[in-house]
């Protein structure tokens, strides 16, 4: 993964603006396999927060790397249920 595209070294000012996209009062909308993605995806986050609050239980490195294997199986998944969406409505797809 090209880690200038990451998740993780995004300043975490800026994180919740990501994090719009997956919000729980939205997870009734998520396919069942996005839906189990979810508690992973939130998992990671809170163990990111705590490496960069200093947590010596929590390695930065680890934690950043768990986040954006996460973060990248979540958005492939949600992308995937968007196409099917768009199929189903006969409207364009967009390409991979």
């Amino acid at each position: 993964m090209d880690k200038s595209l990451s998740l993780s070294i995004i300043n975490y000012l800026l994180k919740p603006n990501y994090y719009g996209f997956v919000r729980t009062q939205n997870i009734h909308l998520m396919e069942p396999l996005s839906q189990a993605m979810y508690s992973d995806f939130y998992l990671a986050f809170l163990n990111l927060a705590e490496a960069e609050n200093g947590n010596p239980e929590y390695p930065y490195e680890k934690c950043a790397q768990k986040m954006d294997e996460v973060f990248e199986d979540l958005s492939k998944a949600i992308f995937i249920e968007y196409r099917q969406i768009l199929k189903k409505c006969h409207l364009p797809v967009p390409l991979k």
